[in-house]
């Protein structure tokens, strides 16, 4: 009794496996989900309206259409460089499941690439937009559509044709790109877009983009009325007057450099939200213009303690507060406005994806027009596995990374067995039954 007892205890780690190399699978590939692209891409018939675009120039290895579609397997993929797609071309197993005769050597998909002209880049365009009429039924179903506006500035190493100089925050001096994109605010599609030199304004080419998805929409069937959002790139007078010529209703956030606007919003009668937010409006009409716009007016409580956040939020501060102004001819209370607007939020989050998720900064060419494809490719890439996660019934645009690595890039072992194809996967695979459904509900 009272007596103690110690145990011993060991710390040792386990020592690594010990173990040889040895290459002998041939059918082994790390992109088991190559086959669930390839049926989802015929059935929108993505391959046919590959080969029947313009000017794709002519390839001994294998049909222009079927490099685009390599490009865009590399691009959902996450393998998009042309080394990448080269590396692609030496797995049999992903060039069978993915219905492909083969894939150019880095040096001859260089080659291709220089040769396309615009006509092809603005082909892709109008193929994307006639799978978005596909797969929408044409919208012909909405009373409203909001058409979701920005710019995104692209930079560029060495000096690629029709580069320039322009406003760069990242890398001031630099030259770039800077292409005008065009969502659909309700599915965050990609509709259309102006790939334009990095001197660009905001706004050069808004308006006839937007003539061209009018022109677009009526013919899919869609016989509702237009919404336009945008950031203070396209604030502009001019602008507003052709919208309210066209009848497109508009929420746009204004500029604030002008001290009698800012004058204006501190005298204004605010009405509260809650503690930290209040909203007023009144009626503006800036030098220029032909007519008094309704102004929405945004006021935010400052915290002396919080760090600072963004942009849209400090255009301007007195007196403890932030303010932020949007001209709008909707028929809305103005908070529902203001609400309204921050509804384009998640196209900064498409945009964000299009760049780190589908490689659309890279410049892979010398030549405007590869880089401009390029960029389309990589939105198109964008919408295409957006809509497989909506037909496999998965949470509204599943990230990127999360589809690749559940569906997409997975190891597999394709094997012939009693005349049939089998795809054999690890019996760890912690999502086979979502795979399983997957295939299922693409073979139907």
């Amino acid at each position: 009794k009272g007596d103690t007892f110690q145990v011993k205890t060991t710390t040792a780690s386990p020592k690594p496996l010990s173990y040889r190399i040895e290459a002998s699978e041939p059918r082994l590939t790390g992109y088991g989900g190559a086959g669930l692209l390839a049926q989802f891409f015929a059935k929108l018939g993505l391959p046919e309206q590959l080969t029947a675009l313009p000017g794709l120039p002519a390839t001994r290895k294998a049909p222009p259409a079927q490099v685009l579609l390599a490009m865009l397997y590399g691009l959902v993929l996450d393998r998009s460089r042309q080394a990448h797609l080269a590396d692609l071309g030496a797995d049999p197993v992903f060039l069978q499941l993915a219905g492909l005769e083969g894939i150019l050597s880095q040096r001859a998909l260089s080659r291709f690439l220089s040769r396309l002209r615009m006509p092809t880049a603005h082909a892709v365009l109008e193929m994307n937009r006639t799978l978005v009429a596909g797969v929408r039924q044409g919208f012909a179903d909405r009373e409203t559509l909001t058409l979701d506006f920005d710019s995104h500035v692209q930079t560029c190493l060495g000096r690629p044709q029709r580069s320039a100089v322009g406003f760069n925050r990242r890398r001031r001096g630099a030259r770039s790109y800077h292409p005008l994109f065009a969502f659909c605010g309700e599915s965050r599609d990609f509709l259309g877009g102006r790939f334009r030199p990095g001197n660009a304004a905001d706004r050069n080419g808004a308006l006839g983009l937007l003539d061209e998805l009018r022109r677009w929409l009526k013919s899919s069937g869609f016989c509702g009325r237009l919404q336009f959002r945008g950031d203070n790139g396209f604030y502009a007078g001019w602008l507003l007057d052709e919208l309210e010529a066209r009848r497109v209703t508009y929420t746009i956030v204004a500029d604030l450099a002008g001290e009698g606007l800012q004058r204006r919003l501190v005298g204004l009668q605010y009405r509260p939200l809650d503690g930290d937010y209040a909203v007023a409006e009144f009626h503006y009409r800036a030098q220029g213009w032909k007519q008094a716009r309704r102004m929405i007016a945004i006021r935010r409580r400052l915290d002396p303690k919080e760090p600072k956040r963004g942009k849209q939020l400090k255009l301007l501060e007195a007196e403890g507060y932030s303010f932020q102004l949007i001209v709008t001819n909707l028929a809305l209370a103005p908070e529902e406005v203001w609400r309204f607007y921050n509804g384009r939020c998640n196209l900064e989050n498409l945009i964000k994806e299009g760049r780190l998720g589908f490689s659309m900064d890279e410049v892979c060419s010398h030549t405007y027009a590869a880089n401009a494809l390029h960029c389309w490719l990589a939105l198109l890439a964008g919408n295409l596995l957006g809509w497989l996660g909506e037909r496999l019934g998965l949470p509204r645009r599943e990230s990127v990374a999360s589809l690749r690595e559940k569906l997409l890039r997975i190891p597999a072992r394709l094997v012939r067995t009693a005349r049939h194809w089998v795809l054999k996967l690890s019996l760890h695979y912690r999502h086979l039954a979502l795979f399983r459904r997957a295939h299922e509900c693409l073979r139907a």
